[in-house]
Parts: structure tokens; C-alpha cells; sequence
């Protein structure tokens, strides 16, 4: 299987809400996710492509998300589950190379902070 970057955004035992839109709940606060700036197209009645989640993340696991809401394969699609056990966890992002103008180290976040 081949690597994915993705962003954590739930940790064991979160309550984790993920609206149409990609927008996410934790516990019932709004995450705030200023990285979004791609979120899933809806139409009038609501509906779109990306999969909405209601969910509590089992002990052992994380739930990850791509930060291009509205075109990624991450754990809302994934047909073995929603969420990735921490043992396959394999490393953190500590260097953007591209887009360009944004180039450079990647402070690390927590996935609640504000």
C-alpha cells in the first residue's frame, strides 16, 4: 500500500461530525480548519459527492483527513473503515515543497487548537 499524507483530525474516543460540505465537528465545537479551502460542492437540496460521517473514534485509531476537503481519498471513502489503526502511522510532514509560494517547514498543530 502506498503512503498518504493526511492531516489528523480525530484522536480515540472524539465524537467526530462531518457535514456535506467537509466542514468537521469534534465533541460538537466547530473545527477550525484555516488549511480548508477546498470544500465538497453541494447542490440546493444539500446533497453532494463527499460522504458525511457521525462517529466515535475507537481507542487505537485516529481519523485523517485530506486538506483538499472536496477531492480526497481519506477516511470518509475508505471501504475498510473510517478510521487508521496508530500502529500505521509512519511519519510526520515536516517540509512543503509545493505549491511554491508557500514552500517551507510545517509547524506541528494539534488537532483541536484554535
Amino acid at each position: 500500500m502506498l503512503p498518504f499524507i493526511k492531516r489528523v483530525i480525530g484522536l480515540p474516543g472524539d465524537h467526530v461530525v462531518i457535514d456535506p460540505l467537509g466542514r468537521v465537528r469534534i465533541d460538537g465545537r466547530p473545527l477550525n480548519e484555516p488549511y480548508v479551502r477546498n470544500y465538497c460542492p453541494v447542490d440546493s437540496r444539500g446533497m453532494g459527492p463527499c460522504r458525511t460521517l457521525d462517529a466515535v473514534v475507537p481507542s487505537g485509531h485516529v481519523l485523517v483527513l485530506g486538506d483538499n476537503r472536496g477531492n480526497s481519498w481519506d477516511g470518509r471513502f475508505w471501504p475498510g473503515g473510517h478510521f487508521l489503526p496508530q500502529s500505521e502511522i509512519i511519519g510526520r510532514a515536516f517540509w512543503r515543497f509545493y505549491p511554491f509560494k508557500t514552500w517551507g517547514s510545517l509547524a506541528p498543530t494539534s488537532p483541536q487548537a484554535p
